[in-house]
């Protein structure tokens, strides 16, 4: 355990456990003691854009599906304590005053990304490594970097002559 580490103290009210190699600085995510794996800890940041633009409030329906652990080449673990590897959630929102129908959000992560955008170039980013937010719309489509930054049209033409 690291000198400068007081256990008892980082744990605070999680179960008591002795002290767990390489949980600490940030591993601690991805089990359920500590944290709450990828949608806990960046959906915060990233669905704060379509929960801000379109006025969502309370989900009617979620439906998931979660990747598991290989344990070798020939069986898939899976361990109740920690958080799934992967997940494709679809959560269904009511319509708001800013939407014209329901809104399905897709959560996408550990690897799984949504279909890439036919109007992106063969050499135009798709969000910031490998994170972003894609809003398809009735009238076409947004997308942004994590945490909301660098809004931007697809197709991307479409941003010159675009009025902020």
């Amino acid at each position: 355990m690291p000198k400068h580490l007081d256990w008892d103290l980082w744990l605070g009210t999680a179960p008591q456990k002795e002290y767990i190699d390489k949980l600490v600085p940030f591993n601690w995510r991805g089990w359920w003691d500590y944290g709450t794996g990828a949608l806990g800890d960046m959906g915060c940041h990233m669905l704060e854009v379509p929960f801000s633009v379109l006025g969502l409030q309370y989900v009617q329906d979620v439906e998931a599906s979660v990747g598991t652990v290989y344990v070798d080449e020939f069986k898939r673990g899976y361990f109740p304590e920690a958080c799934p590897p992967s997940s494709h959630a679809t959560l269904t929102f009511p319509k708001t005053s800013k939407t014209k129908g329901p809104v399905k959000l897709h959560w996408m992560d550990g690897g799984i990304q949504p279909t890439r955008p036919e109007e992106l170039g063969a050499n135009d980013m798709f969000g910031d490594g490998g994170n972003g937010i894609l809003m398809v719309g009735t009238k076409g489509k947004m997308l942004f970097d994590t945490y909301g930054q660098k809004a931007r049209l697809l197709p991307l033409s479409l941003n010159e002559q675009a009025k902020r």
